[in-house]
């Protein structure tokens, strides 16, 4: 999974306008109104195996060319693409979906333009935010089921070690204060400090071949 992608499965709500996660959705007219708010789910407390069947992920020889990416950003669609999904928890690809939606009712609502409008310009349709939603889900879904194969923890050293350094990427990517970061953002920022021992990990259980 790309690390922008994470970011926003986890950052999402506080991008769309940093305030509590409101969901919204539109009338005949474009307007935003207030719908019923879709929590996520604990993803480390269900059943995975339900959900999908993990595919080969370590001990892979993989050939990429240096213009595809980072290798952990390769790596990382290899082992989804090798995920065969069963069914999908529904709860977390309708948050998914709701909270993406409320990003562009925003950007629609902020530049006095419809919703429709917006997803015209931005080459999106209800259809490929579901898709979206869906992608994100399996993301949370492949990680959950390495982090429990490969016991993935955070050691408190760690955490203490890498925490002013994580603080500095939250503030420097996504222009929060780092009093903000420290008050709102501290398990999200633990979240994504776990996703990267995780790959860190992965890509050192993996080999990759550089084509020419």
């Amino acid at each position: 999974m790309k690390k922008t992608a994470f970011f926003l499965s986890i950052l999402l709500c506080f991008s769309v306008m940093l305030i509590s996660c409101k969901n919204e959705n539109v009338n005949e007219g474009g307007e935003a109104v207030a719908t019923d708010t879709v929590v996520p789910l604990d993803i480390s407390s269900l059943d995975v195996s339900e959900y999908i069947v993990l595919g080969k992920y370590k001990d892979m020889t993989i050939e990429y060319k240096l213009s595809q990416g980072e290798k952990s950003d390769i790596l990382w669609k290899t082992i989804v693409d090798n995920t065969t999904v069963k069914k999908y928890p529904e709860q977390q690809v309708d948050y998914y979906y709701n909270q993406i939606k409320a990003k562009y009712i925003y950007l629609a609502n902020s530049n006095n333009e419809t919703y429709e409008k917006v997803l015209e310009y931005v080459g999106e349709t209800e259809e490929s935010i579901l898709a979206e939603a869906r992608e994100m889900t399996l993301d949370d879904l492949v990680t959950a089921a390495i982090f429990e194969l490969e016991g993935v923890e955070l050691t408190e050293k760690e955490k203490s070690d890498n925490y002013d350094v994580y603080v500095r990427i939250f503030t420097e990517m996504y222009g929060y204060s780092e009093e903000y970061v420290k008050s709102n953002l501290t398990d999200e920022l633990f979240d994504m400090m776990r996703y990267d021992k995780m790959m860190e990990k992965l890509v050192m259980m993996n080999e990759f071949v550089v084509l020419e």
